[in-house]
């Protein structure tokens, strides 16, 4: 069983520019780089794949992951756009960041996620705590595809920020 695998390597350099570059404009902890095909906002088009898709009150779903195919035309030209599109099946897209000290509920996605990053340090970590394992993942510049439907948190125990790509595997979904 394989959690967490390396996969191709992308141009850091522009990638972190680009990335840090709308963090500056958008000082949001998520910014979502896709949206479903609704009209809406330029506000609401960079808020509305991030967090998560259920309704915490309700527990149902407010979207599918499905929905978001759209690539937000301000980030179009960006090395975030070239990435978007080497790969296939992809959904959400968002730049995560995590001030530390702290830690995502434990919890499951729907489908695998690949992550990118940008910033880290050793005591940022995936945990698996039904598989007994927990993973860093390095400022390599290489793309990691992480299978998120098994039972994970992720912990920030420093007081540095963090900073991802996370894009959704649609091919997972079932």
């Amino acid at each position: 069983m394989e959690i967490i695998k390396k996969l191709q390597s992308f141009d850091f350099e522009r990638i972190k520019t680009d990335t840090l570059s709308i963090l500056e404009r958008y000082s949001w902890p998520q910014i979502g780089l896709t949206h479903s095909i609704k009209e809406m906002t330029a506000e609401e088009k960079l808020l509305e794949s991030v967090g998560s898709i259920k309704d915490p009150d309700t527990g149902k779903f407010k979207f599918a992951e499905t929905d978001f195919v759209v690539f937000n035309e301000e980030f179009k030209g960006t090395a975030l756009y070239e990435m978007y599109q080497s790969l296939e099946n992809i959904g959400r897209f968002r730049i995560m960041t995590m001030m530390g000290p702290v830690c995502y509920t434990i919890h499951n996605d729907l489908t695998r996620r690949y992550h990118y990053v940008i910033e880290t340090n050793p005591d940022c970590i995936f945990l698996f705590p039904g598989l007994r394992q927990q993973f860093h993942i390095p400022c390599d510049q290489h793309l990691y595809l992480v299978d998120t439907r098994f039972r994970h948190t992720f912990v920030n125990g420093s007081r540095q920020r963090r900073i991802h790509l996370v894009l959704d595997d649609l091919s997972t979904l079932k």
